[in-house]
C-alpha cells in the first residue's frame, strides 16, 4: 500500500512513444472512501495499487 499526497497544480508530462518512467500514476480505476485503486506504470508492464489519501494539501 502506498500513500498519496494531493498536490496542487501539479502536472506530468511523458514523450511521445516513450514509456513513463516507474511508479507513474496512470489512471484511477476507483474509490472506496479514503482509499483509491490506481494503475501504476512498472518498468516493463503496470499494476493495480490501493493506496491511501492523505488529508493535507502541498504546494511544493
Amino acid at each position: 500500500m502506498a500513500a498519496l499526497l494531493p498536490a496542487a497544480g501539479t502536472v506530468s508530462t511523458v514523450e511521445r512513444g516513450k514509456l513513463p518512467p516507474p511508479g507513474t500514476f496512470a489512471m484511477l480505476w476507483g474509490a472506496d472512501g479514503n482509499q483509491l485503486v490506481v494503475w501504476l506504470m512498472e518498468e516493463n508492464d503496470s499494476r493495480l495499487s490501493w493506496v491511501k489519501v492523505i488529508h493535507s494539501e502541498s504546494t511544493d
